[in-house]
């Protein structure tokens, strides 16, 4: 007889379960939960992210057959993506409608936003980044490529998608002088 693993997922500012594998494999079916929450059985050695649970890869989404745009084909988005150092920013994404929404932080590569809106994932966006640090009417372009679910805050994170030398040296600059202090 098998023995069923009881299932605990925290889920923004709750925890769920028990639950059986079935009904967890069910809550990311339908969205409800999501595979960045944490989850733990017996046996884990501490919470853990649903995406990197042996049991629970197979229910994961398939990655495109097609490479992202500016990827090397072949490569998959966590080979090619570099770990860069983020750091936090005082200030607003403005965008063309004129939503402002707070900034939580900046890499070379993109922003993450807090905001109880979210986005859809892969939405275009053109906008302005306000904040002191940085040059007045600092133009952007990018992609929401997540949503970011945490007891501390709900938001989406944006990947520049059209930054130009300056931008990148702007940026690049002010996240070093962070680093730093």
């Amino acid at each position: 007889m098998r023995v069923e693993t009881v299932w605990f997922v925290r889920h923004l500012t709750e925890t769920l379960g028990p639950m059986e594998e079935e009904t967890l494999i069910g809550l990311l079916k339908q969205r409800r939960i999501d595979f960045a929450d944490f989850g733990w059985h017996e046996g884990l050695a501490d919470w853990t992210r649903l995406f990197g649970i042996q049991e629970l890869a197979s229910q994961m989404p398939p990655h495109p057959g097609i490479p992202v745009p500016g990827q090397p084909r072949g490569s998959r988005p966590a080979e090619w993506i570099p770990r860069e150092t983020r750091a936090p920013l005082r200030g607003f994404m403005i965008t063309q409608d004129g939503a402002k929404m707070e900034i939580v932080n900046i890499s070379e590569s993109g922003i993450l936003i807090k905001s109880d809106i979210l986005i859809p994932v892969g939405t275009e966006l053109s906008f302005v980044i306000d904040s002191a640090v940085l040059p007045k009417g600092f133009a952007m372009k990018g992609q929401v490529v997540r949503h970011a679910h945490s007891p501390i805050f709900r938001g989406f994170g944006i990947e520049f998608s059209a930054l130009s030398d300056s931008q990148r040296k702007t940026i690049h600059e002010y996240v070093a002088r962070q680093v730093k202090s």
